[in-house]
């Protein structure tokens, strides 16, 4: 395998991982990139142009569904802040209360 094959290959894995959700995996895939990109030669031959665009392809599609789910997780905390803002004069009303008896 070919480190343009590589790339595409790790690429993939991170779309796996997005979609599961497995946001630790996804910061973790961070050295073997690192490591991948220190291998790679400052121009790339010709025959490496499909998996590069392959590459870069499923990149912007990760891109894409890692801020979508930003945007998704932005919505479920701004739902949250509102309800409990909503619910704060409740919660403190039902709070328990310790006495101390001498």
């Amino acid at each position: 395998m070919t480190v343009y094959e590589e790339l595409v290959a790790l690429a993939e894995r991170e779309a796996e991982l997005i979609a599961a959700g497995e946001w630790a995996e996804v910061v973790g895939l961070e050295s073997l990139r690192r490591s991948l990109s220190e291998r790679l030669p400052a121009a790339p031959p010709a025959e490496a142009r499909g998996a590069l665009e392959l590459a870069e392809r499923r990149l912007r599609e990760n891109a894409g569904a890692i801020a979508a789910s930003l945007a998704e997780t932005r919505g479920e905390l701004d739902r949250l802040a509102r309800t409990r803002a909503a619910l704060g004069p409740y919660a403190a009303a039902a709070a328990p209360r310790l006495e101390l008896k001498a």
